[in-house]
């Protein structure tokens, strides 16, 4: 009832004037209080407040190249002094053994900035993308996700040369995607060693698979049937079954290798 919040406030109001408790904001501070010590709380204007906030700054603001963010942006630019001292020390505090895995991640963010992604059915929907290469969920190395991507696509040797075009020049070698070229840039920040890289159809492909092998690394991946995988493993992929129109039988293992055998395909 009305009378009933009425009354519990009354005898609250009633207990703190008894036993000594001040209203802050009706009781003047006493000349030795050391409040008074702070600037901020007399009168000040607008603009000074505002300065504080340049005391809370994790990250030297004059570094910040606001006028060119090509490379990267301001948001990632203000982090990048301490991601780059995390990066540093976890190699240090941890030695990685041979099986990695490559994968997006999301860091929680939902302030205001141009750079943050959302990724709908995900434990964490809204933040920054990053690309990470880790061993049991820690975390080695990592690099941001730009929407206009500053890593450089890696080119890779074909097994064979390939005609394209009209006048059927050769191709000794194609690109990769800057996605899976994320990949190798991530090894090569590692120490130098033979790894074997564990990654989603977001990454594999024949081609980066082979790039891995030339490099002297290992590579296991689920595939996309556009990724450059061969006819007839996309058929097996998209039909569930052999060549011959059998279907697979359970716990049997089909392999169809690439002409160089630098890449073996499982189904």
């Amino acid at each position: 009832t009305c009378g009933s919040w009425v009354g519990y406030t009354e005898d609250w109001a009633f207990f703190c004037a008894l036993n000594g408790v001040k209203d802050s904001w009706n009781t003047p501070l006493s000349d030795h209080s050391r409040l008074n010590a702070w600037e901020g709380i007399s009168t000040a204007q607008a603009y000074k407040f505002k300065l504080i906030t340049r005391y809370f700054r994790t990250f030297d603001h004059t570094n910040l190249d606001i006028g060119d963010e090509k490379d990267l942006p301001k948001t990632f630019q203000a982090a990048e002094e301490w991601s780059e001292h995390i990066q540093r020390v976890s190699i240090e505090l941890y030695l990685p053994g041979t099986n990695l895995t490559v994968d997006k991640c999301i860091v929680p963010y939902t302030g205001r900035s141009k750079q943050t992604t959302l990724v709908k059915g995900k434990p964490t929907p809204v933040g920054f993308k990053i690309w990470v290469i880790a061993q049991q969920g820690y975390f080695l190395q990592w690099l941001w996700h730009v929407k206009a991507s500053p890593v450089t696509a890696i080119t890779v040797k074909l097994e064979a040369p390939k005609p394209y075009g009209k006048k059927g020049k050769l191709r000794t070698e194609t690109p990769l995607s800057n996605t899976q070229s994320v990949v190798v840039h991530l090894l090569k920040r590692l120490t130098t060693a033979t790894y074997h890289v564990f990654t989603d159809n977001l990454f594999s492909s024949p081609q980066l698979f082979r790039l891995l092998r030339q490099l002297g690394h290992g590579a296991t991946g689920t595939a996309r049937p556009n990724c450059g995988i061969t006819a007839v493993m996309k058929q097996i992929k998209e039909t569930g079954k052999k060549p011959d129109g059998t279907p697979l039988v359970y716990n049997k293992v089909y392999l169809i290798p690439t002409k160089d055998k630098q890449v073996l395909q499982v189904a």
